[in-house]
């Protein structure tokens, strides 16, 4: 370059460059984008791996499958669970309350019950519009069954705490499948 008289740089139009500046690397920078790769590789892996495959079950598998849902078709098991309390007159052949069904919730309940000695048949219908039908043998402390058509439907116990007042907890019962949600009854609670 040259300088003008006062000493500023001339107007020059091309400059020639004789050496590049060296590369300078970044060690640091290098070595996590290998470590991102490697990790993304990996991840690619597993996603692979662990893709659900839709094999179907071959026809002895399927068979295997239908012999244990038929199986288990038939064990009872406990639908809801219903906790009441009544009170009535002495003899209690009308008796009104209230019962908590853990499928159903709360409601009131009328009861009408007559029978023989420790025996007594007992038709039940609540405040939602439930009706149950139940055979309950025993004094102070009995059992309960609750039938629906031609099943037992449910089955519990009970306490008379006075002449006029009574307590029980009840099982709906049913079988593996059979369970319906809403379908909770208060058959079988004193």
């Amino acid at each position: 370059m040259r300088d003008d008289a006062d000493g500023k740089c001339a107007d020059v139009t091309s400059v020639t460059v004789t050496a590049k500046a060296p590369k300078v690397r970044d060690q640091a920078a290098e070595v996590q984008a290998e470590m991102t790769r490697l990790q993304y590789e990996a991840w690619k892996r597993n996603q692979e791996r662990n893709k659900p495959k839709e094999d179907p079950l071959s026809p002895s598998g399927q068979e295997a499958a239908r012999k244990i849902h038929d199986a288990l078709a038939v064990l009872p098991t406990v639908c809801s669970v219903t906790v009441s309390a009544n009170a009535g007159a002495p003899g209690g052949r009308m008796r009104f309350g209230a019962e908590y069904n853990t499928d159903q919730g709360f409601a009131w309940r009328g009861r009408a019950q007559g029978g023989l000695g420790p025996v007594r048949g007992r038709a039940t219908m609540t405040s939602s519009g439930r009706v149950s039908t139940s055979v309950r043998v025993g004094g102070t402390y009995g059992v309960t069954m609750g039938f629906s058509a031609s099943n037992i439907s449910s089955v519990g116990l009970s306490a008379n705490l006075s002449r006029f007042a009574s307590v029980g907890i009840s099982g709906q019962i049913g079988t593996s499948y059979s369970c319906v949600p809403g379908g909770g009854s208060s058959a079988g609670a004193e």
